[in-house]
């Protein structure tokens, strides 16, 4: 099976067994830190095998060295903060950003925003981790953006 092991913005695709270690998995990648899988809150047991931690073919890891993530999402003029696990999807943070919590956007436009980060203007994948967009501080700024749509 094949595993996506991140860090940063950095991914490399190792090819492993079931049976193999989280630690195993993440020298042979050449990644020190903790091992996420999805937006869990605890990092993965780097001596528990990687099919006894509910980690199967395709799936994504995320080597952090933070527990967690507070992101900041600008949106009109305003901030919200959100502390987040590292392995949480762009999609989480902006359910939140677009819900009661955030910034209460309607049911019709929610939908219609994406994220990107503070220093730069390309929607974000929603697919990504937070923690991938994460300093040594364990800050992440993002802004909540009209998502760009192509009509023809």
């Amino acid at each position: 099976m094949d595993i996506i092991v991140t860090k940063g913005r950095d991914r490399k695709v190792i090819p492993t067994g079931g049976d193999a270690l989280v630690q195993d998995v993440l020298s042979v990648a050449g990644s020190s830190g903790e091992a996420y899988h999805g937006d869990a809150p605890k990092p993965l047991d780097p001596m528990t095998s990687l099919a006894a931690q509910g980690v199967g073919h395709g799936a994504q890891i995320l080597v952090s060295t933070c527990r967690r993530v507070t992101a900041s999402v600008e949106f009109n003029g305003a901030t919200k903060t959100h502390e987040m696990p590292p392995g949480a999807a762009l999609a989480a943070l902006l359910a939140w950003a677009t819900g009661p919590q955030g910034f209460a956007l309607s049911a019709d436009q929610g939908p219609k925003h994406g994220l990107t980060t503070c220093a730069a203007t390309d929607e974000l994948d929603k697919a990504d981790h937070v923690g991938s967009f994460a300093g040594d501080d364990c800050t992440a700024c993002f802004k909540l953006v009209p998502s760009r749509r192509f009509e023809g």
